[in-house]
């Protein structure tokens, strides 16, 4: 069964593919071989739907990073309370309680039993948050997206014309 994460890994491995193929010399011959048969106009609107997709894909992939972090956020504060069950868990605290008050010694063990019972939960609940990607991993998958749409606008026919500044006006 595929995690979001490994759905996120596969998505830029395939990115990584295709990117890496538009840059051979027979993808870069395209815009040559769409004027040669007069399929300018077809290769550059089929790069524009291309590019296009790509653009909302990075902008659905940038809407997830914010609960992204948010989650990390939460897993991290998670963890530090399951290791802190691990150590009350493990009883040296309590241990030393009752040597300090000449408690009996196994006055904390159904205390201690739960410490390490409510550890094991802990720890298996936030194995879950494996499956999620991490914002680093949506930040990889959004910079390829936007190179890949890079290197297709390069092989259009008519590359679009940077955008005017203020200063060119």
């Amino acid at each position: 069964m595929s995690t979001t994460a490994d759905i996120f890994n596969d998505l830029n491995n395939l990115l990584d593919s295709i990117h890496d193929l538009l840059r051979m010399d027979f993808a870069k011959n395209a815009p040559k071989i769409a004027r040669e048969l007069g399929a300018e106009s077809q290769l550059d609107t089929a790069l524009d739907v291309f590019i296009s997709g790509l653009n909302q894909l990075a902008g659905g992939v940038e809407k997830l990073r914010g609960p992204l972090l948010q989650a990390d956020t939460v897993v991290a504060e998670f963890e530090i309370i399951a290791d802190s069950l691990g150590t009350f868990g493990t009883g040296q605290a309590f241990s030393d309680l009752t040597l300090f008050f000449g408690m009996p010694a196994n006055t904390f063990a159904p205390l201690v039993a739960n410490f390490a019972k409510g550890h094991q939960f802990l720890v298996a609940g936030l194995g879950l948050a494996d499956i999620l990607p991490s914002p680093e991993s949506l930040l990889n998958t959004n910079r390829r997206l936007q190179e890949l749409g890079g290197t297709l606008e390069k092989l259009k026919t008519k590359p679009m014309l940077p955008a005017a500044t203020a200063q060119q006006s």
